[in-house]
């Protein structure tokens, strides 16, 4: 459970970021939250999850909400 977030998450339909690419991710795709990103001006709100059948992908911190 990194940083307060649960092991695993039921998400709402919304956007990723998969090997430089937009993937649009359905509604109820599980995920593991794995570590917040971070860019050169630190922390972007930006997380790391693993998505089944997909591997890694990066999700904006609303889609938590």
């Amino acid at each position: 459970m990194p940083h307060g977030l649960p092991g695993a998450l039921k998400l709402p339909a919304c956007k990723a970021m998969l090997n430089d690419r937009v993937v649009l991710l359905p509604e109820g795709t599980v995920c593991q939250p794995l570590y917040p990103c971070a860019d050169q001006d630190g922390y972007d709100g930006h997380w790391t999850v693993f998505v089944p059948k997909l591997g890694n992908v990066i999700l904006e911190k609303e889609a938590f909400l």
